[in-house]
């Protein structure tokens, strides 16, 4: 018999045939955390260092377009193996990612600028002579 939508209830089929569960469930929600693979991945330390060292990028090698394009997809590669938590961090976006650090690497010189200027005021105002000390009595030795 050939089925045509005036001879078949789609409807009555789908409710005769119908998995229907209506016992309570046994899953036990305690152990999601357990069966989690991101979750077991940073358990078992799996998963990439969170914080990569981006400053040591080389470009150098890079002579044509084509090698242009083959370092922006190796790129974009190495964005794609980063967690999924760090890549929503930037909106899934390679260029956000490299900005974020970037100005992480600027406000880190900025830092230690900061430190040595602190460092070189705070040598100037000490009252302490950084000239060592000669015994009056003794022979200068050099």
């Amino acid at each position: 018999m050939l089925r045509t939508p005036y001879n078949y209830d789609r409807n009555a089929v789908s409710q005769d045939t119908a998995l229907v569960c209506s016992e309570d469930t046994l899953t036990q929600q305690n152990f999601k955390e357990d069966a989690d693979l991101n979750i077991m991945l940073r358990k078992y330390g799996v998963a990439p260092v969170s914080e990569p060292n981006w400053e040591e990028v080389d470009f150098s090698n890079i002579g044509s377009y084509h090698d242009a394009m083959n370092a922006i997809v190796a790129a974009q590669e190495q964005f794609d193996a980063l967690p999924a938590e760090e890549r929503v961090k930037h909106d899934n976006d390679p260029g956000k990612f490299m900005d974020y650090w970037n100005q992480r690497i600027v406000e880190a010189e900025k830092a230690k600028i900061a430190e040595a200027k602190a460092a070189k005021k705070a040598e100037a105002n000490s009252s302490v002579d950084p000239t060592p000390v000669v015994d009056a009595d003794k022979e200068p030795t050099e």
